[in-house]
């Protein structure tokens, strides 16, 4: 049964992607779960924040928030734990490698909840919204009869590019404008089927303008606002 194109519950993504030194990953773990996820979600207009580890992907980590609307991310509550990290935070965010923070927009959105396995197509491209949309819904639209959730994601550079003590500490450099497609399956053999059945490669040929960096992850932990 077809999984019907929705209007999504949050008007705004914050993702983050990052490697992290070997030696580091136990004590940037310990931080994301006891303190850094915590207290994103407590911000409010947070929904809850998602956390990955790759199965075959790099970077090796990353996270997105579902936040209520992009104006929450210019907001005096978010800005403030921005510019006032944390000591935990401060010592981690000088280790992280290849960080990158970018805010999307979504832009399609089926299926419902989220998967064990997630699996992300990054690209940029010069192509209007309306034909990035128009060439690659049907066949997110086909992945969704496969999947749990399928989701075209588009970027806003302005918020992504947002300076902060944060960034300072990690020392991003300037985010693309680019595009990501999200899909969430229960299972990685269930993602690997519906891949091979519906394939993304040929639409994203015709709309990406370079290389498209394929990932995927499977589930750490799962925050919603208001459990902590």
């Amino acid at each position: 049964m077809a999984k019907k194109t929705k209007t999504p519950s949050h008007g705004a993504i914050m993702s983050f992607w990052t490697d992290v030194p070997p030696s580091k990953e136990r004590d940037f773990n310990a931080w994301y779960d006891t303190e850094h996820l915590p207290e994103r979600v407590a911000v409010p207009g947070f929904q809850c924040g998602i956390r990955y580890v790759s199965l075959r992907a790099k970077p090796k980590y990353m996270a997105f928030y579902e936040i209520d609307t992009p104006e929450v991310l210019s907001g005096r509550a978010y800005l403030g734990r921005l510019n006032d990290p944390t000591p935990w935070t401060q010592r981690t965010m000088r280790t992280v490698i290849n960080g990158q923070r970018v805010v999307y927009r979504p832009a399609f959105d089926a299926g419902l909840g989220h998967g064990g396995v997630l699996f992300s197509h990054r690209f940029a491209s010069d192509a209007t919204i309306e034909k990035v949309r128009g060439v690659l819904q049907p066949r997110l639209e086909q992945l969704a009869t496969k999947l749990q959730r399928v989701r075209l994601w588009r970027s806003d550079t302005a918020l992504s590019d947002v300076e902060s003590e944060e960034r300072r500490l990690r020392g991003d450099a300037p985010s693309p404008q680019s595009w990501c497609v999200v899909a969430e399956a229960t299972t990685l053999v269930a993602m690997e089927q519906a891949l091979k059945r519906h394939p993304l490669e040929p639409p994203l040929r015709k709309i990406a303008a370079g290389p498209v960096k394929q990932g995927r992850y499977r589930l750490l932990s799962y925050l919603r606002a208001g459990e902590y």
